[in-house]
């Protein structure tokens, strides 16, 4: 028969027989309540079985699973779960070769893309300058007839351009008698009497 006073943490660790009280009993009880057992794996050691505080189980580096199945083990804090020391495991990089494959696909989606914006830009660029060459032709024919439109309103004739005139009439335009072109008439008349 066991005596309840004595602690047995782990069964692989040499046997300790305490003889405590029934208060002394309680207050380690009491203590313990707050611990429990995790194994610790890190960059220094791939498993170890520690007792520590329950607040700290499952958080770096304390694993709050035994590792099963496995010889050596170690914790692959990345995927989450114990894994073989021994030799470099195909599930281990397998994750990380599909990483690497899905951002390849990425790489080259995106260099289509750029190419594609690329070449948009270049056929933005001809038509931009094509529609600069109109612009620049439209302003010219603009300014010449301003400037012919400047001299037609001051009366002056510029050398490449005349005014136009109706089929059959003549430059000279016909004037029309007035009052005093016909005094002068009568009195030319009358002088020649």
């Amino acid at each position: 028969m066991t005596d309840p006073n004595v602690m047995n943490p782990t069964p692989t660790q040499e046997e300790v027989t305490l003889k405590l009280n029934a208060e002394e009993a309680e207050m380690i009880k009491e203590l313990l309540s707050d611990y429990s057992y995790a194994w610790l794996s890190d960059a220094t050691t791939n498993c170890k079985r520690v007792l520590i505080n329950k607040d700290k189980i499952g958080t770096y580096p304390y694993v709050d699973t035994p590792p099963t199945g496995v010889t050596n083990p170690v914790y692959d804090w990345t995927a989450k779960k114990w894994r073989s020391s021994d030799t470099a495991s195909k599930d281990q990089y397998e994750d990380v070769y599909a990483e690497i494959k899905a951002l390849k696909g990425q790489g080259q989606d995106s260099n289509t893309e750029i190419a594609a914006l690329r070449e948009s830009s270049v056929s933005v660029n001809k038509n931009l300058a094509e529609l600069g060459q109109q612009f620049n032709s439209f302003g010219s024919q603009v300014m010449d007839a301003l400037k012919e439109l400047a001299a037609a309103v001051n009366g002056k004739t510029n050398s490449n351009a005349t005014a136009p005139t109706a089929p059959g009439e003549s430059e000279e335009v016909p004037k029309e008698p007035t009052k005093t072109d016909e005094t002068e008439e009568t009195t030319k008349e009358g002088d020649a009497e």
